[in-house]
């Protein structure tokens, strides 16, 4: 490590030194030693409460247990914690003091995990200087432990020891439950150490607890109570009885929504954890700490502002406390959780405003095409819209015709053969991206520019130099037709295309407007590897391409008519709507994992 991040670390363990000499602590404590100690006498906290507890259970401190009509909702290893605790004959400064040695150790491992990725050390600071990191672990919530294993999952993910990062992250799931967030993530990635390691060391843990209900508390816990909400006050203002089930329904979208669009794994967790706050109905001011201990390796970057600027507002909220650990349980002064929640909210729309995702550049139809182009034509069954549409072309100065066909014997091929221009090209592999990938290379070398046209876009022939006509600017290596006008497009075509917009807009910072069939590239800057979907994702890849290869992509506006006759493969069909949705999420998936430099796994 270098000398700033020794120095660094050694001042942030400096201050939590006096914590182990401070004559204070958290309240939950005295139910962190009383579960340890009924351990050691055979009971089991996930069966019995501190008011349903035997006489034998109950301890001189008994009457300070909050909520002591529930059993426990604290995991095995954080039970394990308190049994070791109480085992040694320790109270409550004696588990607080532990709780500090804990976040000693995390800071350490934090500034070590820094320091190997070559991260400036004082960006560290994020955590180790926080003085909502300080009060977490001087009052003695056991959450530094959680943190401690997903640093260490963090760690080994990012080394490649994935067998170990699994085991870390059935150690963070069985110290507090909010960590099972991660559990889809790594499915989707690693499936064979999650389903191998985590779930089983999850189980194990559970196993000699499983005579009671582990999650009735959790469940209770998360419908009853409601402290210093956000988005779940609205929620439940808009569906009043019905917000605990909204907030997870949205909780269910943005963990699909993280799980595949983000491939690295602390701003997963960062996300995830984010989301899971937001939409809570109980947020403590030290569940926050389970933020800012990823801002270090996520660094400063515009999307973070907003969750740092929470990180401190929400000290505001430890006014609150005095009235909550004297006073009736839950109470809030309305005033503080409003600054708590506008300053960052504030903060999150000056971002949105700032550093929204830049919008392609959208052109009116204007005529005159720069240079010779070819057309390639896609098709499967497509004869009856072909005998529409060849013409047309022919009466356009196209080079060169590529009718792509993945046979079914409609006579495809006898068609192609009215004029010199078309060329019938038999694709045997099935696939959209096969056929568009098969006609471009036959057109390679021969024209300057390949358009892209439907069998079924008739309208095609008469927009070409509309299309063609950005190309004048030399940088414009892609230009795509936006059918905003269009209005025979079926819901599931708007969706779709909006939903993949939004994730790329997500992943690579560009707004499209559309993601149609009808399109031209400049030949001379895509290689003949560039694309190699072969199904419904080509055209995200082609749009995704073009960005990563710093090309500029200009959106057209010119709409599509009707098909002329038969069905649409995709949109005409169910198999076709779910496999093109599929295929283009799946897509957006894998570019994203291979834009962060790390291949998918799938």
């Amino acid at each position: 490590m270098s000398r700033g991040a020794w120095i660094l670390l050694g001042l942030a363990l400096l201050l939590r030194v006096p914590f182990f000499f401070w004559d204070f602590h958290s309240n939950d404590l005295y139910r962190y030693v009383w579960e340890g100690q009924i351990q050691w006498q055979d009971a089991n906290p996930y069966a019995v409460s501190p008011d349903t507890a035997p006489p034998a259970l109950r301890g001189p401190k008994h009457d300070r247990i909050n909520h002591p009509d529930l059993s426990t909702i604290y995991p095995p290893l954080a039970q394990y914690a308190f049994a070791a605790v109480a085992g040694l004959g320790g109270a409550e400064y004696a588990m607080r003091n532990v709780v500090v040695a804990l976040d000693m150790l995390l800071c350490a491992l934090l500034t070590l995990w820094l320091a190997r990725r070559g991260l400036p050390p004082w960006w560290g600071a994020l955590y180790l200087l926080h003085p909502l990191a300080l009060l977490t672990a001087g009052s003695g919530h056991i959450d530094a432990l959680m943190l401690l294993m997903l640093v260490g999952c963090c760690w080994s993910r990012e080394a490649g020891r994935h067998r170990t990062a699994a085991l870390f992250l059935a150690g963070a799931v069985l110290a507090k439950t909010v960590a099972v967030l991660a559990l889809p993530w790594f499915l989707l990635r690693r499936p064979k150490e999650t389903a191998l390691v985590t779930l089983p060391a999850i189980a194990l843990g559970y196993l000699p607890f499983l005579e009671a209900d582990v999650l009735a508390t959790l469940v209770r816990f998360g419908s009853e109570f409601a402290f210093n909400a956000s988005l779940y006050r609205f929620l439940e203002w808009v569906v009043p009885g019905h917000g605990t089930l909204a907030s997870a329904a949205l909780l269910a979208v943005w963990v699909a929504v993280v799980t595949v669009s983000q491939p690295r794994v602390a701003p997963a967790f960062l996300m995830l954890f984010t989301g899971l706050l937001v939409l809570s109905p109980t947020v403590h001011v030290w569940y926050l700490s389970w933020l800012i201990v990823f801002l270090p390796r996520v660094g400063p970057r515009p999307w973070t502002w907003p969750v740092l600027t929470w990180s401190c507002t929400c000290l505001l909220v430890c006014v609150t406390y005095v009235t909550f650990y004297r006073g009736a349980p839950f109470s809030e002064r309305w005033w503080i959780t409003i600054v708590e929640y506008a300053v960052p909210a504030v903060v999150a729309v000056g971002v949105l405003v700032a550093y929204r995702p830049r919008a392609a550049r959208v052109e009116q139809p204007r005529r005159g095409a720069p240079g010779s182009f070819g057309v390639v034509i896609p098709a499967r069954g497509e004869r009856e819209n072909l005998e529409v549409l060849l013409p047309r072309w022919l009466d356009t100065p196209v080079e060169k015709i590529v009718v792509a066909d993945t046979p079914t014997g409609d006579g495809t091929r006898e068609l192609c053969r009215l004029d010199l221009r078309v060329r019938y090209l038999r694709v045997e592999e099935r696939g959209y991206g096969a056929a568009v990938q098969a006609g471009l290379a036959k057109l390679r070398g021969e024209v300057d520019y390949a358009v892209i046209c439907d069998a079924d876009h008739a309208d095609g022939p008469r927009q070409v130099e509309a299309l063609l006509a950005p190309f004048r600017d030399r940088s414009v290596g892609l230009v795509c037709a936006a059918r905003r006008r269009t209005k025979h497009l079926s819901a599931p075509q708007r969706l779709g295309n909006a939903l993949a917009c939004f994730l790329i807009a997500l992943g690579w910072g560009r707004r499209f407007e559309d993601l149609g069939p009808f399109r031209a590239l400049r030949v001379s800057m895509w290689p003949a590897d560039a694309l190699r979907d072969k199904s419904f994702g080509w055209n995200v890849e082609m749009n995704v391409r073009a960005l990563e290869r710093g090309m500029d992509v200009v959106e057209v506006e010119l709409p599509a008519g009707e098909r002329p006759f038969g069905e649409n493969q995709i949109s005409g069909t169910l198999r076709g709507v779910v496999g093109a949705g599929w295929g283009i999420l799946t897509k957006l998936y894998v570019l994203r994992e291979e834009s962060c430099g790390r291949p998918s796994s799938s």
